[in-house]
């Protein structure tokens, strides 16, 4: 279950400086400009809803009954996951929020006004997630988030 767990939650955080569009993401990955205070709240809101879908998920315990040799009954009954389990999801939302991230906090640092920030993501499966940081037309720094 663990190692199930630790694939959802590896994120691959890094960041990687330019000074020309030389290695960025391809410009058809772009997203429209944001504000950093709008990515934050966005962000945001989707840590409270995976925090929102933990608290409050149940499921469906199977228990295998054994009535005799040749017969099976299953039985399901209503049950919360271990609070294990649900602490170590709520850590993993805690540890993907930007606000957390080394990543995220240099992009901020080395914003400047003028600037603009854009998200970006490759086709499904075929590479990384993130956020670019762009002046003067020219990508300085790369956000990698994720690889999909």
């Amino acid at each position: 279950m663990k190692s199930v767990l630790n694939t959802i939650f590896a994120i691959t955080f890094s960041g990687v400086v330019y000074g020309s569009d030389e290695g960025a993401p391809p410009k058809q990955w772009w997203s429209a400009p944001l504000s950093i205070e709008e990515i934050e709240k966005q962000d945001e809101a989707w840590a409270q809803k995976q925090i929102e879908k933990i608290e409050n998920f149940t499921h469906d315990c199977e228990e295998l009954e054994m009535k005799s040799s040749q017969e099976k009954r299953i039985k399901s009954t209503p049950c919360n996951s271990s609070k294990s389990n649900k602490n170590y999801l709520l850590r993993g939302i805690e540890s993907m929020r930007l606000s957390n991230a080394k990543g995220w906090l240099k992009l901020k640092s080395l914003y400047q006004a003028g600037d603009e920030v854009r998200s970006y993501a490759a086709p499904p499966l075929s590479g990384s997630i993130g956020y670019i940081l762009i002046r003067e037309g020219v990508v300085i720094y790369t956000y990698e988030t994720a690889q999909q």
